[in-house]
């Protein structure tokens, strides 16, 4: 599973990973509790057939993030939320 496979990086000495993947890779990973910094970035584009992550702000607080900084990238606004190791 995500354990087995964060235990290999780490004895590669890999201590930091970035995680960018669809709506289903990110709820593995934030429902085991492996995540440690998020960064959610809203766009105002919008995709001719969104697919909904289910991810809010709202679900990241749930999880015991908090929100740390704001940022905009361009037209994107950034929240970078963090959680307590």
């Amino acid at each position: 599973g995500l354990n087995s496979l964060l235990n290999k990086l780490g004895d590669k000495e890999i201590q930091t990973l970035l995680i960018e993947g669809g709506p289903e890779t990110i709820q593995r990973f934030l429902n085991t509790g492996l995540v440690s910094m998020f960064y959610l970035v809203k766009s105002s584009s919008v995709h001719q057939k969104p697919v909904p992550s289910g991810i809010d702000d709202t679900k990241l607080v749930n999880s015991g993030f908090d929100l740390s900084k704001t940022e905009f990238w361009g037209d994107e606004e950034v929240l970078i939320y963090s959680k307590a190791v």
